[in-house]
């Protein structure tokens, strides 16, 4: 389950088998470089990784594009920002994995067995070409991780509450995914809904994901009140911070 402690939220069930995965809140100040102010974003998220006894870690970040681009940071890797990239994975020890959002979707992950992590940016786009299925395949092909190890957390982004989408956009879904379209968009006054972390759900379990291992958080950045949020917000919208890392 999510927890909240101190104006962000970890993962139980990651801290449990020595991994955070933390999705940082308003509370805490923009943390992205690439909206308003980028010195006062440094400084917060080096606050929020002093207060985590993390200033020795590699800070690995992206100016993220909402594309599939997902890279493996292996223990050779001396690049710790990438241009168009979404999404990482490692085994290592000596890194801090950032990503930033304003409503789209993270996804964590953790092989309990290879000791191997991943994190995502999952808006809409992402999430519809694939980044969720994209970050396993390369799990898989990298480090032989097996799905049944693998620990999934979902959220925290914008609810299916607030997701307004238009009739085009429905239609692209219903094109793609027939088989489980219906299930991630509701109706509510002629209005159509989208539910992004329902969606990144189901396609987890398609791909073989057992249902027990993914957690889901359940809550709305844009109603939640506590997250910066680009459809409630527009332009001044701070971007929430998603942390994951060895502890």
């Amino acid at each position: 389950m999510f927890i909240e402690k101190d104006g962000y939220y970890k993962i139980d069930e990651f801290e449990k088998h020595g991994v955070m995965a933390v999705f940082t809140g308003e509370k805490l100040g923009n943390m992205s470089d690439f909206v308003l102010n980028a010195a006062s974003a440094k400084k917060n998220r080096e606050n929020f990784l002093k207060e985590m006894g993390l200033e020795k870690r590699h800070f690995v970040y992206a100016r993220q594009v909402h594309s599939a681009k997902v890279v493996d940071i292996d223990q050779y890797d001396e690049k710790y920002f990438y241009d168009g990239v979404d999404g990482f994975i490692s085994s290592r020890g000596d890194i801090v994995v950032f990503t930033q959002y304003a409503d789209c979707l993270p996804i964590y992950y953790y092989d309990t067995e290879k000791k191997v992590f991943g994190l995502c940016h999952a808006g809409w786009k992402g999430s519809f070409d694939g980044i969720q299925k994209e970050v396993l395949r390369l799990m898989e092909e990298t480090y032989a991780c097996s799905k049944k190890d693998i620990i999934i957390g979902l959220g925290i982004g914008i609810g299916p509450c607030c997701y307004e989408v238009q009739e085009e956009f429905y239609l692209q879904y219903k094109e793609r995914y027939p088989d489980i379209y219906k299930e991630v968009f509701l109706k509510k006054e002629s209005k159509l809904y989208y539910d992004n972390e329902k969606f990144n759900y189901l396609v987890l379990l398609q791909m073989g994901l057992p249902k027990g291992n993914i957690v889901r958080s359940n809550m709305c950045t844009y109603c939640g009140g506590n997250f910066y949020s680009y459809r409630r917000q527009g332009k001044d919208a701070g971007r929430n911070g998603a942390f994951i890392y060895f502890k």
